[in-house]
């Protein structure tokens, strides 16, 4: 070969054909509240580049791969006491991204689904008979009282409350 320009090359003997991609694909994966995704992307094996597309068309910086973390949407549930009626709940956190329930605010802490719930307690009645009015000694109607919740009642199951010494006879 000669580098002095004296010779001349004939056809396209000089031209040395390019290799041609050599493509690996990576599937998308999103992205969650603690962990990084990523794009759908390929990688030429030959020259080290990320492409957006099959055929090593497209490129793309490497930077724009990765999709961050999206992190916890903590919504706060307040402690809630049970009541006789009425379930109540411990003190606990819920992520809107990812629907897990936490014991903390951080959410480092994952807690079992209504793991938080607090049974309702149910009424302890105990029965009041009536007791008939004399001339000297007062009565009352028949009612029940409730241990749990200190309210009286003029149903056995609890159902409708009723005022304080209003089961009074005079």
């Amino acid at each position: 070969m000669d580098y002095n320009g004296t010779s001349e090359f004939e056809g396209t003997s000089w031209i040395i054909p390019a290799k041609g991609h050599k493509l690996k694909h990576y599937p998308a994966i999103a992205a969650t509240c603690t962990t990084t995704g990523n794009i759908e992307y390929w990688i030429c094996s030959t020259c080290q580049k990320a492409y957006s597309d099959k055929d090593g068309n497209n490129a793309i910086e490497n930077d724009s791969l990765n999709i961050p973390a999206l992190g916890h949407q903590m919504t706060y549930h307040p402690l809630k006491a049970a009541t006789c009626t009425e379930d109540g709940n411990e003190e606990y956190w819920t992520c809107s991204n990812c629907g897990k329930a936490f014991q903390n605010q951080q959410g480092t802490s994952v807690i079992q689904n209504d793991s938080w719930k607090r049974p309702a307690l149910n009424h302890s009645m105990t029965h009041h008979p009536a007791i008939t009015v004399t001339c000297t000694e007062a009565g009352n109607t028949e009612y029940w009282t409730c241990s749990n919740c200190g309210n009286a009642f003029s149903d056995e199951d609890g159902n409708h409350v009723i005022a304080d010494n209003s089961w009074n006879i005079s």
